[in-house]
């Protein structure tokens, strides 16, 4: 667990706090000297929120008030004056909270198979993340983006090996390992805000932008 360093005065609370949280166990059966198993489990999981930005412009300004003549012509280079007064506080109205859970499955079998050695080793993981961040850290609804990640894995190995002597051994099997993941990014009031200041066209209030990807991959 961790506790904030720095104060939103908007929401009135502390910013960049964690909590995170890690269980693991694991399961061994030995049915006898030829056959053996281990179940392995692991689950992860965090609630923070994501490290915040400090504005550096003045109260009265929009992030570096954007002009169409003049791009960004009241942009403070210093950080003497942020827009609190403050290199610990921030304004930002827009939620930071960043979660993460993981949960991951690993089973291990070994056996003696007309004399050879065969290991058996599957693998699952899964994986769920949110994340928000206020990019114009003000009280401003400039631009906000949520991002979500979904991501799962399958592994699976076999393998047998032996000895024909002394002198020769050998090993043998075959591999699997596919993955699957989808990401969505949520982009709030960008849209309207450029279109006011005559970058884009002009799109209604409220309107978002989206941007997605997904993948899956094999390999064998």
């Amino acid at each position: 667990e961790g506790d904030g360093y720095i104060n939103n005065a908007f929401y009135d609370r502390d910013e960049n706090t964690g909590d995170s949280s890690l269980i693991s166990a694991s399961f061994l059966w030995k049915f006898s000297d030829l056959f053996t198993a281990q179940y392995t489990f692991d689950t992860e999981s965090s609630d923070e929120t994501t490290p915040v930005l400090l504005n550096i412009t003045t109260p009265t300004e929009l992030l570096c008030t954007i002009s169409t003549t003049e791009v960004f012509p009241n942009c403070r280079r210093g950080i003497a004056n942020p827009e609190l007064d403050s290199l610990s506080a921030t304004a930002q109205n827009y939620s930071n909270d960043n979660e993460f859970d993981g949960d991951y499955h690993t089973l291990k079998v070994q056996f003696d198979f007309l004399g050879h050695q065969v290991t058996s080793i599957t693998g699952l993981r899964s994986t769920d993340e949110s994340m928000a961040i206020d990019l114009d850290a003000s009280n401003a609804n400039f631009y906000h983006v949520n991002r979500e990640q979904d991501y799962k894995q399958l592994s699976q190995e076999f393998t047998a090996q032996g000895e024909y002597s002394d002198a020769l051994s050998y090993s043998f099997g075959a591999y699997l390992l596919n993955t699957d993941y989808e990401i969505l990014q949520q982009e709030f009031h960008i849209l309207q805000q450029l279109g006011d200041a005559g970058f884009s066209d002009g799109h209604a209030a409220g309107e978002i932008q989206e941007l997605a990807s997904s993948q899956d991959s094999s390999l064998y």
